[in-house]
């Protein structure tokens, strides 16, 4: 698990291999996106999966067909929010679109008309009671997206309910506890965010709180820096992606949660978050902790930077300050929002992010007796003069591989 260095030449080929691992798992450039609207920001890449196959809906040139899953750019779709229930979805091949053309489905440039306008509608869920299977039906047509397993292609006719007509939703580059994936032998969702929602851009620390505590979907994107440390427990609800834009995406002093703080009774923990290409900034606020997943699931941390600019002697004799970047807990049962503490974190993804000076980082587990729950992946993060908590576990379990750590002597990585 551990591979400790001193060596910091090392790190600059660290960190390119860290960007080009980007480029390949869903951080796309800018020049990657044709439309107008998502240049600002890397839009969600998505994989269309067949029902229990282990194919993709693939950009085959004029039109669309399947091919075995193998992580090829043809495979990359992206998808526009047009008005609730209504999308458009765009390959990041070539930026054509979709297009129902009779019982073909082809894909074009873009056009005026609503031939490119499709319903996403959730018609299965899976085991835990998040949505797995889709149905998409042309809004032109009626007619549903329908695979033929004899040949490969993919045709529109009438929806019946029939599996060639079910369609996954997974997020390029997600892997792990949070993906799609197999929990207790039956079949979970993956975590998609604030995918079927509007794309929100803020750029204030009160639009940003505004946005997180709404009840819809939504993509939230940040396009300057923003100071928090006036902010505090700040409430993110369900099937939110808070995305940074390729410009200013520092977030200084956060202290977002994912439950209520009070407890109260007809509010309950959020599910479904994704944080993505964030700078997340410990500055001027001691002992706070950044990204608070209380008692949530369906939760995927990927390509942030967490820095702390507050000082530590890193030797824990009382003179560092007790914050962390991300703790993943149910609350103690003195807490005013104890009534969650019997629900316990679960299917969580850290994946491709930098941790930098601080004394404590990243913790796990729960304050109650469960053992089952808390299933957490960490991967291919990049702890960097961190001392403890790197990551902590507690009840549950971790998955955690081709992590990489460094610093000088006066730092001595552990997991504590």
């Amino acid at each position: 698990m551990k591979q400790q260095r001193k060596n910091k030449h090392l790190l600059p080929a660290i960190l390119t291999v860290l960007a080009i691992l980007s480029s390949l798992l869903g951080i796309l450039p800018a020049g990657s996106v044709s439309a107008a609207d998502v240049t600002a920001y890397p839009a969600q890449a998505v994989h269309f999966g067949a029902y229990t196959t282990n194919r993709n809906l693939n950009n085959a040139g004029s039109a669309a067909n399947t091919q075995k899953a193998a992580g090829a750019n043809s495979e990359d779709w992206r998808i526009d929010y047009v008005s609730a229930g209504v999308y458009q979805i765009v390959s990041l091949t070539d930026g054509k679109y979709l297009t129902a053309n009779g019982t073909a489905c082809t894909l074009t440039a873009k056009a005026a008309d609503s031939s490119q306008n499709w319903n996403i509608e959730s018609v299965q869920k899976d085991f835990e009671g998040y949505d797995l299977y889709y149905k998409i039906t042309s809004v032109s047509t009626g007619a549903a997206l329908t695979y033929y397993q004899g040949n490969n292609t993919i045709g529109l006719t009438a929806y019946t309910g029939d599996g060639a007509q079910k369609w996954k939703l997974n997020c390029s580059g997600l892997e792990g506890y949070a993906a799609n994936a197999l929990a207790n032998g039956k079949e979970k969702a993956g975590t998609i965010g604030g995918l079927l929602g509007e794309t929100v851009f803020v750029s204030t620390a009160d639009d940003l709180e505004k946005q997180l505590n709404t009840t819809e979907p939504k993509t939230i994107v940040i396009t300057a820096d923003i100071d928090m440390q006036n902010k505090s427990h700040t409430r993110i609800r369900d099937n939110k992606t808070i995305v940074g834009s390729y410009g200013n995406k520092t977030i200084y002093d956060s202290q977002f949660r994912t439950n209520d703080t009070y407890g109260a009774v007809d509010d309950n923990p959020s599910d479904n978050i994704i944080f993505r290409n964030l700078n997340m900034i410990a500055k001027n606020v001691k002992n706070r902790i950044l990204i608070n997943i209380w008692s949530s699931r369906q939760i995927w941390v990927d390509h942030c930077t967490f820095i702390s600019y507050l000082p530590s002697d890193h030797t824990g004799n009382g003179q560092d300050e007790v914050g962390k970047f991300i703790w993943l807990n149910t609350p103690y049962e003195s807490y005013l929002d104890a009534k969650d503490n019997g629900r316990s974190p679960d299917y969580i993804t850290i994946s491709y992010n930098t941790f930098k000076n601080r004394f404590w980082t990243v913790a796990y587990g729960t304050q109650n007796s469960e053992t089952s729950r808390c299933r957490t992946t960490l991967m291919y993060n990049w702890w960097d003069e961190c001392v403890r908590r790197c990551p902590q576990i507690g009840n549950g379990s971790g998955h955690i591989y081709n992590n990489y750590y460094s610093g000088d002597d006066s730092f001595l990585p552990n997991s504590c």
